[in-house]
């Protein structure tokens, strides 16, 4: 049974309370013998415009292996209007391979960039676009595009 626990803590800080510490944390059970802990975050806003730094401590069992990624964003958001967003992630993709007859470690790059565009229509509905990249090394390479529809709840 796959088990999650997934959660941030949020506090703003600073004079104008315009950052936001995230101390984050997730913790997931797959169905097989791995598991992963992984601890992030800082946020920021500024009027308008946000910012987020976030950088991910993944402990990968079995194998006890250690792998870091990043997140750099940047977003422009008019609450119930638009919102746009453009993130950009990197670091490794690490664990131990423990179905392979010896087990081996895995440890790829990773590069993730996208952005996206959500465009509000009614108070609680509206239309998105993304448009993304995901790169694994040795592995594959991905580009895609999402259009759809939104609703708030």
């Amino acid at each position: 049974m796959l088990q999650l626990f997934d959660h941030d803590c949020n506090l703003k800080i600073g004079p104008e309370k315009n950052f936001v510490w995230a101390a984050s944390g997730a913790y997931i059970q797959y169905f097989n013998t791995h598991r992963n802990a992984i601890v992030y975050g800082i946020d920021s806003t500024l009027q308008k415009m946000g910012a987020e730094c976030r950088i991910f401590r993944n402990l990968n069992h079995p194998g006890s292996i250690v792998s870091f990624s990043h997140l750099f964003a940047l977003g422009h958001e008019q609450d119930r209007w638009q919102w746009t967003d453009a993130p950009f992630s990197f670091g490794k993709q690490a664990y131990k391979a423990a179905t392979l007859a010896e087990p081996e470690a895995v440890n790829h790059n990773s590069v993730l960039t996208a952005l996206s565009h959500y465009k509000w229509l009614d108070k609680d509905c509206g239309v998105f676009q993304e448009i993304s990249f995901v790169a694994l090394d040795f592995s594959h390479q991905k580009t895609s595009m999402s259009l759809g529809v939104f609703r708030e709840f």
